[in-house]
């Protein structure tokens, strides 16, 4: 198989910059290059997959569609899971977790860039120019791992943990999140699959940290009364 004129840089990459300092876990707890599989390739099939699955998306996508797609990309904190945990669930009801998830977040920016800059694979749009995004297509770094896709399921696993009874709901929110980033044009399928891999490995390291479980558990407990939940 043809290699890419990136790949070179990416195979020969000895360090990571990270936009962040993660809040919880240490940066040597996770390989990157172990827990992410490499992205499909210029000119693979995967590659042409992935193209046309943003196509099929794209022929089929509504305004409303689109306009879901933008209200994620614009509210992309904890409080996104609202719309399936009740009017109770917000920012101003609930300071703890606020506060604790924008630590979480540093944790996700940290690995997500670190991947990013990494793989620095090129947006869809990028390669295919006859797509027709309908996100912000400026200054939003490179494709994979998605740092939205990836903070959709972390958060969804995390707030699963707290709040069990309302998982299959939380799951699905933390997953349509994710989707939308397809729904944009701003990432491929094969994103996901990456960005997956890694939220789920952040998960469970950090609900094995006693330290994260000794500042999670007044936030669930806040939660859950907030919540109405015993």
């Amino acid at each position: 198989m043809k290699r890419t004129a990136w790949l070179p840089i990416l195979l020969l990459s000895t360090s990571t910059t990270f936009a962040a300092e993660p809040s919880f876990l240490q940066r040597d707890k996770i390989d990157l290059r172990a827990v992410l599989p490499e992205p499909p390739q210029a000119g693979s099939a995967a590659l042409k997959s992935d193209l046309a699955a943003l196509h099929r998306i794209e022929a089929h996508r509504s305004e409303a569609d689109a306009e879901r797609a933008r209200y994620d990309e614009n509210n992309p904190t904890v409080f996104l899971f609202a719309t399936v945990l009740g009017p109770n669930f917000t920012e101003a009801q609930l300071p703890l977790t606020a506060a604790f998830f924008k630590r979480v977040r540093d944790d996700e920016s940290a690995f997500g860039d670190g991947a990013k800059d990494l793989f620095k694979r090129p947006r869809p749009f990028e390669v295919d120019t006859t797509l027709h995004p309908v996100c912000r297509t400026k200054d939003i770094g490179t494709s994979y791992p998605s740092g939205y896709m990836l903070r959709g399921v972390l958060y969804a696993r995390l707030l699963s943990e707290a709040l069990p009874e309302k998982k299959a709901a939380i799951v699905k929110r933390g997953d349509d999140f994710a989707n939308n980033r397809l729904v944009c044009g701003s990432h491929y399928p094969s994103d996901m699959v990456g960005s997956r891999a890694l939220a789920l490995r952040m998960a469970e390291l950090l609900l094995a940290s006693p330290e994260f479980r000794a500042a999670f558990e007044p936030v669930r407990a806040e939660m859950r009364h907030a919540l109405g939940l015993a």
